[in-house]
């Protein structure tokens, strides 16, 4: 099921469909009787998906009932994240080893040895306990999304809501670049995504137009989900009982030596992203919606851009 809205439906009624079309995604990736890394990964990807999609209509929601229902999309995912954040260490180590650095890519392999080994022992599928309780979390989910209320007419259903993720992004743009942590690349990872997946919501406003903007957003998304993954590989390292003292170092090393280069290569196209005010932002956008509503096609079907883009982690 598309996760865009539509120009000739209620706004409301698109918020239920595609919330419960997402769910029915999540759902479908879990109903396996094993459950590998790449369903974990798919499933985790549409509770993203709807968290973005609750953070564009919060205001709408009520922030009481938008806080609920990301806490419940929150705590599904958090139970599935040790399951991928495993695959992601194991498929980071094999990036750093292509450097050819002799003590780096010996450090490297010691550390993939013993993951892959206890991989191995604890078994490559979701355990099942795990994947009911996310099943049955989501499950309820559902209906009480289905029966959601949205305070608003129109595009005001989402301007709201609009502003404050696109706002919390140049804000967590400023953030990162002064304080220079690994949280705050984090938290703007994550306003990036938000940001990207609201676009894609509203796709066919002016789809040639936000296809653009989805695309950088999804590049900086990488660019920022390569960061946080190596952040990932060295907490993995500092609990590796397969290195010592010597090994944890270089590969620490190499780390952030990578790590400088993604923040470098991310700054600029964060403020090109976010470098309008929050207001004029949102005003354009609901341009882009009032007047794509309007618009009747003279030269058949939409430009085949508005089916789809591919996602990455």
């Amino acid at each position: 099921m598309a996760y865009r809205f539509k120009l000739d439906e209620p706004l409301h009624k698109g918020f239920r469909r595609v919330a419960g079309g997402q769910i029915e995604i999540a759902l479908a990736e879990l109903s396996e009787p094993e459950i590998g890394p790449c369903s974990v990964h798919e499933c985790r990807k549409s509770l993203k998906r709807l968290r973005a999609l609750i953070r564009l209509a919060g205001p709408a929601l009520g922030a009481k009932i938008a806080r609920q229902h990301n806490a419940v999309l929150s705590d599904a995912a958090r139970l599935l994240s040790p399951h991928r954040d495993h695959a992601v260490v194991l498929e980071t180590i094999k990036k750093l080893e292509a450097t050819h650095d002799e003590k780096l890519t010996h450090a490297l392999a010691a550390m993939r040895a013993a993951l892959e080994a206890s991989h191995a022992e604890e078994g490559a599928r979701l355990d099942a306990d795990v994947s009911q309780s996310v099943q049955v979390a989501l499950t309820k989910e559902a209906k009480r999304l289905l029966k959601a209320k949205l305070k608003g007419k129109g595009f005001s259903v989402f301007e709201g809501g609009l502003e404050e993720c696109y706002r919390s992004g140049r804000d967590a743009l400023k953030t990162a670049y002064s304080k220079r942590s690994d949280e705050a690349f984090h938290e703007l990872r994550k306003a990036v995504q938000w940001h990207w997946r609201q676009m894609t919501l509203l796709t066919r406003a002016w789809p040639e137009a936000l296809l653009v903007r989805i695309e950088a957003a999804r590049e900086l998304s990488q660019i920022l989900g390569d960061h946080q993954d190596l952040v990932l590989l060295e907490t993995a390292a500092k609990h590796s009982a397969a290195l010592d003292e010597a090994s944890r170092m270089v590969i620490w090393d190499a780390c952030e030596a990578k790590r400088r280069v993604l923040r470098d290569a991310a700054r600029f196209r964060a403020e090109r992203l976010f470098a309008e005010p929050p207001k004029v932002f949102v005003r354009r956008i609901e341009g882009y919606w009032h007047s794509g509503r309007r618009i009747t096609p003279l030269y058949g079907p939409a430009s085949t851009a508005e089916n789809g883009t591919s996602e990455p982690v």
